[in-house]
């Protein structure tokens, strides 16, 4: 009777064990444009999704964007991510507990924005780089390139990130964190400029120098995507007009500015001065940028919080009125 009554309680305590143990969840995947591949955990080969492709993802699983993919990762109904152009992410873990709390783990390299309710999440990381969210706004968005440069901006909602450091940071609604290992740059609070927030608005108020355009004839600035002559073309801007300067090229012929939500660069003899203490950067340096073309308005309820709408930045939003 002793080993019975024993044996019965093993079980017990095995049956609640494993009902308190997180169960793995699926993740949604929707593909909204071409150009999205994925690469199942523990394979080597990546395949080709078509625009509208829905199909469960989990632990191990990769995805990845061309310059013109676009993709949603849902995570049933506490949280929703977009996967714009030139990303990769990462899924590492997606989990229940026995009260319907989710723990949701992520590595992303590229452009993410996100949705997410916190008060389901227990556990949440996000890791991009050297550097992690340990908590999630509401909304937020993270941008790394190369390993080397991370921008997070708050849009709804708080959001606590651990740095290289391993110091934990706490972004209040409507702050952003910029740090570029090329140059020496920390934590910046980004003031909402109406709904634009993204990583250019951030970085140049951050520096915080501003230059006036006066070109000898009166003609449009050019404005080139390196800071040579032999580059490429990506808009003009007007004699007389202010702009936010963020570098200056290691010649000083040329400042870098930014340009709606990206950056670029034109002649320092065309501006009426520069401030000290600009980054340099190396006459082999080009910008990177990011755009989409045919948006859904689903998209645009996550884009719109730090893009604005499509009139506002029609280098982000390319090819598209702002009557689409």
């Amino acid at each position: 009777m002793t080993h019975l009554i024993i044996a019965l309680i093993v079980v017990m305590y095995a049956t609640v064990s494993l009902a308190e143990s997180p169960a793995p969840q699926a993740v949604e995947l929707e593909v909204i444009s071409s150009g999205v591949q994925i690469q199942r955990g523990g394979t080597d080969t990546w395949f080709d999704l078509r625009a509208g492709a829905m199909m469960p993802v989990g632990a191990g699983d990769h995805i990845r964007t061309g310059e013109n993919g676009r993709a949603f990762l849902r995570f049933a109904e506490v949280g929703i991510s977009l996967v714009l152009p030139s990303t990769r992410v990462q899924i590492i873990s997606f989990e229940v507990n026995a009260t319907d709390r989710y723990q949701i783990e992520l590595i992303a390299e590229g452009a993410t924005l996100h949705r997410m309710a916190g008060s389901a999440i227990t556990d949440y990381r996000l890791g991009a780089g050297a550097w992690e969210i340990e908590q999630p706004a509401d909304v937020f968005g993270v941008w790394l390139v190369d390993d080397e440069r991370v921008t997070v901006i708050t849009a709804v909602g708080d959001l606590i990130l651990r740095d290289t450091t391993g110091e934990s940071i706490t972004l209040i609604e409507g702050a952003g964190y910029h740090q570029d290992t090329r140059h020496d740059s920390g934590a910046i609070s980004l003031t909402p400029d109406g709904q634009i927030r993204h990583e250019a608005a951030l970085i140049a108020q951050g520096i915080d120098c501003h230059a006036t355009i006066q070109t000898d004839d009166g003609r449009n600035l050019t404005v080139r995507d390196a800071p040579t002559i032999q580059t490429g073309i990506i808009g003009f801007l007007p004699d007389g007009d202010t702009v936010q300067l963020t570098g200056v090229a290691e010649d000083g012929s040329r400042a870098r500015t930014r340009y709606y939500s990206g950056q670029g660069w034109v002649e320092v003899l065309a501006l009426d001065g520069l401030c000290d203490g600009l980054p340099i950067y190396p006459l082999s340096f080009t910008e990177t940028y990011l755009s989409v073309t045919d948006i859904t308005e689903r998209e645009l309820e996550l884009t719109r919080h730090f893009y604005g709408d499509i009139r506002d930045d029609p280098f982000f939003y390319r090819f598209q009125s702002p009557a689409d």
